[in-house]
């Protein structure tokens, strides 16, 4: 029965239709998930605007009955949502990084302030001993 289901949705369209099917499908996703990050470097919106762009010529393709160039479309859009993804997060790398340094750093002062004293109260308690 299975397999009589799925050559019978076969035959109706043309692998190239599931294919872009499939893709437009992981391009929505990623379009939806993509307008709901709020991106904030330039490079990341631009890119966000050419894979909405890209996106939504691969829908009218679909529409249309072009299935490979909405593949194509689909696909080029997918990239570019990638990218703009790979673009926000590379631009807040360089802040974790410097922020973590600061934070090391801040965490050594604290200690050596605080090692500096215990060790004068300690000297000046043997100060007050030998007395």
């Amino acid at each position: 029965m299975r397999h009589a289901l799925a050559a019978a949705r076969a035959a109706d369209h043309p692998q190239n239709f599931y294919d872009a099917e499939k893709l437009i499908g992981e391009a929505a996703r990623l379009a939806l998930n993509a307008t709901t990050a709020n991106f904030t470097t330039i490079q990341a919106k631009s890119l966000l605007n050419q894979a909405l762009s890209a996106y939504n010529t691969a829908v009218v393709y679909f529409s249309q009955g072009d299935y490979d160039a909405a593949k194509v479309y689909a696909q080029t859009a997918i990239e570019f949502f990638k990218q703009a993804f790979q673009a926000e997060q590379e631009s807040k790398e360089p802040v974790n990084r410097s922020a973590s340094y600061y934070m090391v750093l801040g965490l050594i002062a604290v200690l050596a302030g605080l090692t500096a004293a215990f060790l004068i109260r300690r000297r000046r308690k043997k100060a007050d001993e030998t007395r």
